[in-house]
């Protein structure tokens, strides 16, 4: 058995947040899977990962993305942004686009966000298997920079084959 590693990027600057710590039962409790989270500094929110983007919510404070690795990841933009109906959102890209890692997915007016008594926190999850380990590449608390390394996921593979495959 060996094991593939991929590294799943921040889709924003900002300081980082253990998932555990945020203040939503369903993205901290590990629920929807593995992750960290980024108290974003600018509005500009990237992608993670190259590959499709899979599903854009339709108030666009979420979008999920399918890595060319087989790697699910959700960006989950702020704490109850579903309530404010997209306002402070702009889609840069739709469900079906291929995207390179650092490509612009939207736009976030974290000033609209937070002006609205809401957090812009934004939470980056590792969707999938459970025998999946999820490896924290950034420090606790520390500065995290779009487009860099924030998260590694870590797959055993069986007899040169990966799972699902």
């Amino acid at each position: 058995m060996r094991t593939s590693r991929h590294v799943i990027a921040s889709p924003v600057s900002g300081t980082g947040v253990p998932l555990e710590e945020v203040d939503d039962a369903v993205l901290s409790s590990g629920v929807l899977g593995e992750g960290w989270a980024v108290e974003p500094r600018d509005g500009t929110v990237l992608a993670p990962i190259d590959g499709v983007v899979t599903r854009m919510a339709r108030t666009k404070h979420a979008f999920c993305m399918r890595g060319d690795d087989g790697t699910e990841v959700l960006v989950h933009i702020g704490i109850d942004t579903v309530r404010l109906g997209g306002a402070p959102f702009e889609a840069l890209a739709h469900e079906g686009d291929r995207l390179p890692t650092g490509g612009p997915v939207l736009s976030a007016d974290l000033d609209e966000i937070r002006g609205a008594g809401l957090s812009a926190l934004t939470a980056v999850i590792v969707c999938g298997d459970e025998d999946e380990r999820v490896d924290v590449v950034a420090a606790p608390g520390g500065d995290v920079r779009a487009g860099r390394p924030l998260i590694e996921v870590r797959r055993a593979a069986e007899g040169g084959r990966g799972r699902g495959h």
